[in-house]
């Protein structure tokens, strides 16, 4: 995969080559972490998950091993929308600019959803746990 580029103004995305790059070309959706933001950057060939995206109030992403990848280092972004299905994205770590540390455990911030020409079409808080499989599909325990 080539090298991307993310230019930002704290958590806002102000340039990216990801839509030019490898990922995008293969429909592969690609996170960049930055100032309390996690920006979820959704190939052309996904738009049409967004319509599953808008029915959360809120992101839970879980880092934790992908049993049915042999235990790879994954993450799950969980659209919980109260429902016994949430829709969910499951990604391989690769597909994040860098990972959330063990420490950040119960961080909250803000999930922002960007699609081609950098269109911001989502943005929900956000919650970050690890867990111990992915997938984990639960909602934040009260």
């Amino acid at each position: 995969m080539n090298i991307l580029r993310v230019e930002n103004e704290f958590e806002i995305i102000k340039e990216t080559n990801y839509w030019d790059s490898e990922y995008a070309m293969r429909g592969l959706f690609y996170v960049s972490i930055n100032a309390g933001g996690y920006r979820l950057l959704v190939p052309e060939k996904q738009e049409f998950t967004i319509k599953e995206m808008v029915t959360g109030k809120a992101a839970i992403i879980s880092r934790g091993p992908w049993t049915a990848q042999g235990n790879r280092d994954a993450i799950e972004i969980m659209f919980d929308d109260a429902s016994d299905s949430p829709y969910a994205l499951h990604l391989d770590a690769q597909q994040f600019d860098r990972l959330p540390a063990a420490s950040d455990q119960g961080w909250k911030g803000t999930l922002l959803v960007y699609t081609v020409g950098l269109c911001l079409a989502l943005t929900l808080p956000v919650y970050y746990r690890q867990v111990k499989e992915i997938p984990c599909l639960q909602p934040v325990a009260k």
